[in-house]
């Protein structure tokens, strides 16, 4: 699976340690689907959708727990580091998508 390494700029505190090392990994049709459900009627705001799905596709921040990296920690981040993230996704998209041949054009 193609994931992307990163360093948040402001990091998270946990454990009396500051965690910004993160690893992230492409959205699957399963994270919307469990995030839709999560949310429930607060799905239907843009930002928290992709925020809840954001929340699943984070493999790591530093050392702590996965199992502590939910929707709702991620609703605590700093805008510097929801904002390096949400780039990360970008740039892991565009790994995904190859570039289109260019085309043939009919003589």
């Amino acid at each position: 699976m193609i994931t992307i390494k990163d360093i948040l700029p402001v990091g998270v505190e946990h454990n009396g340690k500051v965690h910004r090392d993160f690893e992230l990994r492409p959205a699957k049709l399963l994270d919307n689907i469990e995030a839709i459900e999560e949310l429930g009627d607060q799905a239907a705001s843009a930002l928290r959708l992709g925020t809840a799905i954001l929340a699943r596709q984070i493999v790591s921040i530093g050392d702590i727990p996965r199992e502590l990296i939910t929707t709702d920690f991620v609703y605590q981040l700093l805008d510097v580091d929801y904002d390096a993230l949400e780039k990360a996704r970008e740039s892991l998209q565009k790994k995904l998508i190859p570039p289109k041949a260019p085309s043939k054009k009919p003589e």
